[in-house]
């Protein structure tokens, strides 16, 4: 999916002074945020990277539960 600098400039400004230690990623939409971790985890995004969506469509919680 493709990422919003534009909302990860206001996330990165809303989180000034927190210990988050990693890079931020934001979609306006993408399939799951859990698959983009994945992803971006082989790649070699460090711990503490947060991935925001404001939308997912195939977005699912612990367990397999899924939401809309």
């Amino acid at each position: 999916m493709r990422r919003d600098p534009e909302l990860e400039g206001i996330l990165s400004r809303y989180m000034n002074g927190c210990t988050l230690q990693g890079p931020v990623y934001a979609f306006k939409q993408t399939t799951s945020t859990m698959e983009e971790a994945h992803a971006l985890a082989a790649e070699g995004s460090p711990e503490g990277t947060l991935i925001f969506a404001q939308q997912q469509s195939k977005g699912r919680g612990r367990l397999g539960r899924v939401w809309d």
